[in-house]
C-alpha cells in the first residue's frame, strides 16, 4: 500500500530551487504563480523568512503606494486600450490557453502590485505582526490617503485589505497607529464618495466598545467628524457626496444605537451621536433642509434614523428612575432627543410654509389622465412629521423633569472628564507627543523595539484612563461642532484648494439661533386620564399608579406638596369631564400651553403651523403615491392611538373638525373611487388606505366616549352619511376581506364533486346515486357561498358580482 502526497509539489519544487538561488530578488518571487498558495498553506518556513526580511517587505509596501500613480494612468487611457489590456491579462492567466502571448512590461508590473498586497493581506501571523510593528511602513502605507483617488482603482481594495487583516490579528497595535493620526477624519473624509474607504473608518470605530475603549470614539470627536459630514449637505457639494455623507452617518447612528451594546456591530450611545442632537447640528440640518434640493431628503433620512435607533423608552438606564449616585454619567450615557424635538418644533412654521409651496408638475397615467405629481420634498417633509410625531411620543419627552434630569447629569459628566483630562495632561499627553515624534522619525526602516513600546505603553496608558471618563482634551479654541478649527498645513496637503474652500465657506456658515423659549418648565396642571369606560378598581389602580408617579418625581427634584396638589388637580379634572364639560376646552388648551412638555410642545405647534392639516388633506390629491398614502395613514394611527391626558387630544379633534374633517375624506375618497371604477374599471390608488383609516376610526370610538372628548368628534361621528358608511359599506367591504378565497373549506367527511366534471366510471346505479346526491348538496353550498361574497355601495349599482352556477 502506497501514500500518495497531496498538495502542490510541483510549486514547492520550483519555490525552493528559487529559495536556494544566491541572488533570488523579490520580483523573481512575485513573478511565481505558486507563492501565494504556498504561503497560505504555511508549511515552508524558507519562503516566509525570506518574505518577512525587512527589505522585502519595505519593497511591498512601497509597491502598493506606487501603485496609485500606476493605476490612476490607466484610468485615463483609452477604452478600446483598456479592453484589450484586460483580454491580455486574462488570456495570460488562463491555463487551458495552448499559446501565451508575450507579458508586456505594464502587465507584469500590474501584476506584480497585486501579488504583493495579497501578500501582505494574508492571514499570517508573522507578517501582520512585522508589519504592524514597524511604524514607519505604517506611516508609509497610509500616505496613499493623501493622494487622489477614484472608487474604481484596485489600490482601495489592497488598502482596506491589509488593514482589516492588521486590525484583526493586532488590534492594539494598530489601534495606536490609528490614535497618532492627527489627519484621521481629514483622510478620510476626503474620498468620502469612495465606499471602501468609509467602511473601514466605520470598522476602525466599532472597535471602540463601551467594554473594552480604545478611544476612537473621542479622536473623532476631537476632530470634529460629525460637523464636517453635516458640512457636505450643503447644496455646494455634488448630490453623489452628500448621500454618501448621508449615509455614513445612518451608518454611524445604527452602530450606536441605545440598545443591544453586546452585538459585535454595535458600540451604543457616544459623543458622536449626542454631538449630532444637540443645538447647533440640529439647526445646520434644520437649514439644510429647508434649502431643499437633494439634502433634504438625506437629511431627512438622517433624523429618522436617529429617532429609530435611539427610542428612550429602550434606554439601558431611566435616567427619571435613576440618580447621578446610583448611576453616575459617562460618555455612553443615552443621548437625549429633546433639544432636537424642540429645535424642529419651533420651526415646522417654515416646514409648513414649503410644505405648500412647492410646484409639481402634471404626470400621464396610462389611463391618458392626469394628475398633479407628489415630489419628493413634499414626501420627505410628511414622512419627517411623522417621525418626529413618533418621537414625541417617547416617555421621556413627556415628563416635566427631562430637561433638568439630563442638564444635571451633562454637567456633572463634562465636570469629571475635565477633572480627569487635567490629571492626565502633564503625563499622559506629554508622554504621547515625546514618543510619537520619536517614531515618525525612524520611518527610514530601522526601527526598534524600544521605541514601539514606549508608543505602546503611553497608549495603553491613555486607554486605561479612558475606560473611566473621555480625555477630550485639547489644546486647540474651544470647540464649536459647526465651525471647524483653522486647517493646519497637514491638513492642506491632504486637500484639494477647491474642496476645502468650499468646505471652509460651508462651516463658517451658522443659522441663526432660536428664539429663546421656557426650559425650566414646571408641573402641568390638569392632566386627564384616558378617556375610556373602565370599572371602578381600575380606576382605582390608575390613581394608585398617578400617585406613584408623582413619589417618583419628588426625588428627581419637585417636592413633596407640589406632587400632592398636581394629583388632587388631575383627580379633580377627571371628575369634572363629561359630555357637558369635554376634556378639549379653551381653558385646559391654556393650561396645557402654558408648561407643555417637550412632546406637547411638538403637537401644539404642529396644530399651530397648519403642518399636520397640509399634510392629511392632501391625501386625495395624489392618488398614486402609495408611499405618501402610507405616512398619513400612519399620522391618523398614531394620532388616534395616542394618549388623551396630554395634548395629543387636540389633535384627535383637529382630525374631525372641519379644516381636515377626516370622516368626510373617507366619504369622498371612497365616491371618487366608486366613480374612477365605473368609468375605467379601475379602483384608485389610495382606497387600500381610505379603508384602514376607517377601520382605525371605528376602533377609536369602541376604546373611547367621543363626547367626553369634544362635541366636535361626536357629532361628525354621528353624522347620517358616516353611519352609513360604517354600517354598510365598511361592514361589507370587511365581510369580503375576510371571506375564504375559494370559499368555504369542506370537512373530511364531505366528498365534494364538480359539477361541471365529466365522470368516468362502470355506469352502476350506486355511483350514479352518489353523484347525483353530491352534486346536489355541492351546488347548494356554492349558492350560499356566492350569494354572500356579492357587495354591493350606497348608489345601489352592483360593482362586483361573482357570477353563481346554476344547475
Amino acid at each position: 500500500m502506497s501514500f500518495w502526497p497531496f498538495g502542490n509539489s510541483n510549486g514547492s519544487s520550483s519555490l525552493n530551487k528559487l529559495l536556494e538561488s544566491p541572488d533570488l530578488t523579490l520580483d523573481e518571487l512575485l513573478d511565481n504563480p505558486d507563492l501565494l498558495s504556498e504561503l497560505r498553506e504555511g508549511n515552508n518556513n524558507r519562503l516566509l523568512e525570506f518574505v518577512v526580511k525587512p527589505d522585502n517587505l519595505v519593497a511591498m509596501v512601497n509597491s502598493v503606494v506606487d501603485s496609485v500613480d500606476f493605476f490612476l494612468a490607466d484610468e485615463t487611457a483609452d477604452a478600446a486600450e483598456m479592453a484589450e489590456r484586460s483580454m491580455k491579462y486574462k488570456n495570460l492567466q488562463d491555463p487551458l490557453d495552448g499559446e501565451e502571448e508575450e507579458e508586456s512590461a505594464d502587465d507584469r508590473l500590474r501584476r506584480r502590485y497585486h501579488v504583493a498586497s495579497q501578500v501582505l493581506a494574508l492571514d499570517s501571523w508573522l507578517i501582520s505582526d512585522l508589519l504592524a510593528d514597524q511604524h514607519g511602513l505604517l506611516v508609509h502605507l497610509w500616505s496613499v490617503l493623501a493622494k487622489p483617488l477614484v472608487a474604481s482603482l484596485p489600490l482601495i481594495t489592497y488598502f482596506t485589505k491589509i488593514n482589516e487583516q492588521l486590525l484583526d490579528a493586532r488590534p492594539d497595535q494598530m489601534l495606536n497607529f490609528i490614535r497618532t493620526q492627527g489627519d484621521l477624519v481629514d483622510s478620510f473624509l476626503r474620498h468620502i464618495e469612495i465606499p471602501l474607504l468609509m467602511d473601514l473608518l466605520l470598522k476602525i470605530t466599532l472597535t471602540d466598545k463601551p467594554d473594552s475603549p480604545s478611544g476612537i470614539v473621542e479622536l473623532l470627536h476631537e476632530q470634529h467628524l460629525v460637523a464636517k459630514l453635516l458640512a457636505f449637505l450643503q447644496p455646494q457639494f455634488r448630490p453623489s457626496m452628500q448621500s454618501s455623507a448621508g449615509d455614513f452617518l445612518k451608518a454611524l447612528i445604527t452602530i450606536s444605537a441605545n440598545t443591544s451594546y453586546t452585538q459585535d456591530q454595535c458600540i451604543g450611545p457616544n459623543e458622536l451621536t449626542r454631538e449630532l442632537v444637540g443645538e447647533k447640528c440640529i439647526q445646520t440640518i434644520i437649514g439644510v433642509m429647508l434649502g431643499r434640493g437633494s439634502g433634504l431628503a438625506t437629511a431627512v433620512g438622517i433624523v429618522i434614523e436617529v429617532i429609530r435607533k435611539n427610542n428612550s423608552d429602550y434606554d439601558q438606564i431611566d435616567v427619571l428612575e435613576t440618580t447621578v449616585e446610583s448611576h453616575p454619567p459617562n460618555s455612553r450615557d443615552p443621548i437625549f432627543l429633546g433639544p432636537m424635538i424642540r429645535l424642529f418644533s419651533e420651526n415646522l412654521g417654515r416646514f409648513s410654509e414649503l410644505f405648500v409651496s412647492i410646484l409639481t408638475p402634471l404626470v400621464a397615467t396610462s389611463m391618458g389622465v392626469e394628475y398633479e405629481s407628489l415630489g419628493y420634498e413634499r414626501y420627505k417633509i410628511s414622512e419627517l412629521v411623522a417621525e418626529l410625531l413618533h418621537c414625541s411620543n417617547m416617555k421621556l419627552l413627556n415628563s416635566l423633569d427631562a430637561e433638568k434630569v439630563v442638564r444635571k447629569r451633562d454637567i456633572e459628566r463634562k465636570g469629571k472628564e475635565r477633572r480627569i483630562a487635567e490629571a492626565l495632561d502633564d503625563g499622559v499627553e506629554g508622554e504621547i507627543t515625546r514618543t510619537d515624534v520619536e517614531v515618525i522619525d525612524g520611518v527610514s526602516g530601522n526601527h526598534t523595539d524600544s521605541i514601539n513600546d514606549k508608543a505602546g505603553d503611553s497608549i495603553d496608558a491613555l486607554s486605561l484612563a479612558m475606560e473611566e471618563v473621555s480625555l477630550g482634551v485639547s489644546s486647540a479654541a474651544p470647540y464649536d461642532p459647526c465651525k471647524p478649527p483653522v486647517v493646519d498645513s497637514t491638513t492642506a496637503r491632504l486637500y484639494t484648494q477647491s474642496f476645502f474652500s468650499q468646505l471652509a465657506e460651508i462651516n463658517n456658515t451658522t443659522l441663526a439661533e432660536p428664539t429663546p423659549s421656557s426650559r425650566d418648565v414646571e408641573q402641568q396642571q390638569a392632566l386627564a386620564r384616558e378617556f375610556e369606560e373602565k370599572s371602578d378598581d381600575e380606576a382605582g389602580e390608575d390613581q394608585v399608579e398617578e400617585k406613584e408617579d408623582s413619589v417618583s418625581s419628588v426625588g428627581i427634584g419637585s417636592s413633596t406638596e407640589d406632587s400632592t396638589s398636581i394629583a388632587s388637580m388631575e383627580s379633580s379634572a377627571d371628575d369634572d369631564i363629561t359630555p357637558e364639560n369635554p376634556f378639549v376646552t379653551d381653558a385646559r388648551d391654556r393650561s396645557i400651553r402654558a408648561r407643555p412638555t417637550l412632546g406637547d410642545l411638538y403637537k401644539i405647534k404642529l396644530l399651530d403651523s397648519k403642518l399636520l392639516e397640509n399634510v392629511i388633506s392632501s391625501f386625495l390629491r395624489f392618488p398614486w403615491n402609495n408611499f405618501y398614502h402610507n405616512v398619513v395613514f400612519d399620522l391618523v394611527q398614531q394620532v388616534l392611538q395616542g394618549k388623551l391626558h396630554s395634548y395629543n387630544s387636540f389633535l384627535v379633534n383637529e382630525l374631525f373638525n372641519h379644516e381636515i374633517g377626516l370622516t368626510n375624506l373617507i366619504i369622498l375618497g371612497h365616491q371618487r373611487c366608486t366613480m374612477n371604477e365605473i368609468e375605467h374599471n379601475l379602483r384608485l390608488g389610495y382606497m387600500g388606505h381610505v379603508i384602514l383609516i376607517a377601520e382605525e376610526i371605528v376602533q377609536f370610538t369602541q376604546m373611547y366616549k367621543p363626547e367626553l372628548i369634544s362635541a366636535t368628534i361626536y357629532a361628525k361621528l354621528n353624522q347620517n352619511n358616516w353611519v352609513t358608511y360604517v354600517n354598510e359599506i365598511l361592514m361589507k367591504t370587511r365581510e369580503m376581506y375576510n371571506c375564504v378565497l375559494g370559499g368555504i373549506k369542506p370537512t373530511e367527511e364531505d366528498v365534494y364533486v364538480n359539477p361541471d366534471a365529466i365522470l368516468l366510471g362502470d355506469g352502476s346505479e350506486e355511483t350514479k346515486d352518489a353523484d347525483e346526491d353530491a352534486e346536489g348538496d355541492a351546488g347548494e353550498d356554492a349558492e350560499t357561498v356566492l350569494e354572500g361574497v356579492e357587495a354591493r355601495f350606497d348608489d345601489g349599482e352592483t360593482l362586483h358580482r361573482v357570477a353563481r352556477h346554476k344547475n
